[in-house]
C-alpha cells in the first residue's frame, strides 16, 4: 500500500496509531478518516486506525465556566439548577457535564477545550504542506492527489469545531427521522449554542457496545437492529445528509427499548445524482450482479492514464459474485465496499470519496447490528428497504405534481425548438455556421504536428542535398576543394550542419518530455 512506504523500517501498525496519538488531537482525527482508505493502507493499518482514540485530562470546571460564560453571555450558577463538577465524558476536542436547566429539564453541556481550534489550524497547515510535497515530489502522490484529501479532511474538521453545526445537525436529523418513533436524536436547547458551546437534551442510556446477554434477555432489542439499519439507509439515500460515525459509542439503548444517536459533529452529504446511483449499487451488490455493479462504479470514478478497466470490471465482478456463498452472518456490505475502494487504486480508477465515506458507516452499522442481533443478516434488509425507497421514488414521479412539472418541462424544450432551428439556418446561410469540438487538446495536437512536418521538412532538404552533393562529385570543375569539385563539397558542410542540427532538435525535446514526465 502506498503509504505504508512512509512508514520507517520496521514500524507497524500499533507504532503508526502510537505516534499519531502522540501528535494530538488533529492527527488522531486523521488516522481515522484513514482508516476509510482500503485504497491507501492494508488491513492491519485499517483495523489499527479503526480503534484510533485519544485519551487527554479533562479540563477544571472553572475552565469550562470561563468558556461558557464568555461564549453565552450568562453564569452558568444563574442557568442551571444542577451542573455536575465531574464530567461526562473528556476528549482532545471537548468534554461533556450534565445539568438541569432551572425548568427541571435534564441536558448536557458540551464545551469546546480552550485553545484547541488553534492548535487544529496550525496542524492542518504542516498536513497541507506534506501533503503538497508528497503529490508534488512522488509518483504515488500524483496518482493519489494527497492535497484533495487533505482539503477534504481541513473542511470536515473545521466544521466539527463549529457546535452552531453540530446543533443544526441534531435538528435536522431529528425531524428526518421523526417517521421512525424507536430512534431517538436529542435536540439542542434554543439559545444556547454557540461556536464553542452546546447545550442539549440529554438522554439516559447505555452504549451498544455495553449490552451483555442478560440486557438482550431483557428487552426486546433485537429488531433495533433493522430500524436503525433502514434508518441510515433513509439518511443516505432519501435526504441524502447522515451521521458518517456510528460507531457503538454514538448509539445508546435507551429505555422503552429505542435507540439514540449523539455526537453529530460528524456527518456527510449526497447530492441527488449520486443518491439514485447508490441506490443501484446497493442493490446490485445485495443481488451479486458483478458485472452491474462493476459497471456502476466505473460510472463513479475517474480514469487516470494507466487506467484498466476491463480488468477492474472482472476483480469487482469476482469479489460480488463470491459474496452470495458467503454465510449471513458474515456478508459486511461495508466491507465489501472498501475492499473495492482498493480495486478501483490497483486499477488506476480513482473512487469518489463517498464511496470510501459510505463504505465505513456501513462497516460501523454492521458491528452495531449485529450487537443487537447476532443473526442480522443487512444485505437482506437493505435490499428490501432499497427497493421501497425506489418504489417510492417511481410512484412519486407519477404524481400530478411531478408530472406537470415533467411535461411542462418538456413545454419549454419543445417551444424553443422552432427558434433554434431558425437561428441555426439563419447561420449556415450566412456561412457563420461553426462546429466546436472538445474531444482533445487541438491547439497542443497542432503543434506536435506542425514539429513533425517540419523535421520531415527539413530531412527531405537534408537527403537532398546529400544526393546533390553525390551527383555534382561527378563534374569535373576548375573550382576545388580539397581535390574534389567546390560546389559538392559545400553541399555536402551544408548537409552536415542540417544534420546536427535535426540531431540536436530532437535530442532536446526527447530530454524535455523526460523532465516534464518525472
Amino acid at each position: 500500500a502506498p503509504l505504508e512506504s512512509a512508514v520507517e523500517g520496521g514500524r507497524g501498525p500499533d507504532d503508526l496509531v502510537a505516534d499519531l496519538t502522540e501528535l494530538g488531537p488533529t492527527f488522531v482525527k486523521l488516522g481515522q478518516m484513514l482508516s476509510t482508505r482500503s485504497d491507501l493502507l492494508s488491513q492491519p493499518y485499517l483495523d489499527a486506525l479503526s480503534s484510533l482514540q485519544d485519551d487527554v485530562e479533562g479540563i477544571s470546571v472553572e475552565e469550562v465556566e470561563r468558556i461558557f460564560e464568555t461564549e453565552l453571555d450568562v453564569r452558568i450558577s444563574n442557568l442551571f439548577s444542577e451542573f455536575e463538577q465531574q464530567p461526562l465524558a473528556a476528549a482532545s476536542l471537548a468534554q461533556v457535564h450534565r445539568a438541569r436547566l432551572r425548568d427541571g429539564r435534564r441536558v448536557v453541556v458540551k464545551v469546546q477545550r480552550p485553545g484547541i481550534k488553534e492548535q487544529v489550524i496550525q496542524d492542518l497547515e504542516i498536513v497541507e504542506q506534506v501533503t503538497r510535497s508528497i503529490d508534488r515530489h512522488t509518483e504515488f502522490g500524483r496518482q493519489y492527489e494527497f492535497s484533495r484529501l487533505a482539503e477534504h479532511f481541513k473542511t470536515a474538521l473545521l466544521e466539527e469545531l463549529d457546535y452552531r453545526r453540530e446543533g443544526n445537525n441534531l435538528t435536522l436529523l431529528a425531524d428526518q427521522l421523526r417517521d421512525f418513533g424507536r430512534i431517538v436524536i436529542p435536540r439542542p436547547v434554543d439559545d444556547l449554542v454557540s461556536e464553542r458551546v452546546l447545550v442539549m437534551d440529554y438522554v439516559e442510556g447505555s452504549s451498544v457496545s455495553s449490552l451483555g446477554p442478560l440486557a438482550r434477555m431483557d428487552s426486546d432489542i433485537e429488531p433495533l437492529a433493522k430500524t436503525l439499519c433502514e434508518a441510515y439507509l433513509h439518511q443516505i439515500l432519501v435526504v441524502g445528509f447522515f451521521h458518517s460515525d456510528p460507531h457503538p459509542g454514538n448509539i445508546l439503548v435507551v429505555p422503552d427499548d429505542k435507540l439514540a444517536l449523539i455526537d453529530l459533529g460528524m456527518v456527510a452529504h449526497v447530492e441527488a445524482s449520486l443518491r439514485e446511483r447508490l441506490l443501484r449499487l446497493l442493490l446490485s451488490l445485495c443481488d451479486a450482479k458483478g458485472r452491474e455493479t462493476a459497471e456502476l462504479l466505473v460510472e463513479l470514478g475517474q480514469q487516470r492514464e494507466d487506467a484498466n478497466v476491463d480488468r477492474f470490471i472482472a476483480e469487482v465482478a469476482d469479489l460480488v459474485t463470491r459474496r452470495q456463498f458467503d454465510p449471513p452472518g458474515n456478508r459486511q456490505l461495508g466491507q465489501a465496499l472498501l475492499n473495492i475502494v482498493g480495486i478501483f487504486a490497483n486499477n488506476g480508477i480513482r473512487p469518489p470519496v463517498e464511496i470510501g465515506l459510505l463504505g465505513k458507516t456501513l462497516l460501523l452499522l454492521d458491528e452495531v447490528s449485529r450487537t443487537l442481533d447476532p443473526e442480522f443478516d443487512p444485505d437482506s434488509v437493505m435490499r428490501d428497504y432499497a427497493q421501497t425507497i425506489l418504489q417510492r421514488q417511481l410512484i412519486q414521479r407519477l404524481k400530478p405534481s411531478e408530472a406537470a412539472g415533467k411535461l411542462l418541462d418538456s413545454g419549454i424544450v419543445v417551444e424553443r425548438i422552432p427558434r433554434q432551428l431558425h437561428s441555426v439556418l439563419d447561420a449556415l446561410a450566412r456561412g457563420n455556421l461553426r462546429l466546436k469540438v472538445d474531444a482533445f487538446d487541438e491547439p497542443s495536437l497542432v503543434r506536435s504536428l506542425e514539429r513533425i512536418g517540419n523535421r520531415i521538412a527539413l530531412g527531405v532538404v537534408l537527403a537532398a542535398l546529400i544526393i546533390g552533393a553525390a551527383l555534382m562529385m561527378r563534374v569535373e570543375t576548375e573550382l576545388t576543394l580539397f581535390g574534389y569539385p567546390a560546389l559538392a563539397i559545400a553541399l555536402f558542410l551544408a548537409a552536415a550542419v542540417l544534420g546536427f542540427v535535426l540531431a540536436a532538435q530532437i535530442m532536446l525535446a526527447e530530454r524535455s518530455e523526460r523532465k516534464r514526465r518525472r
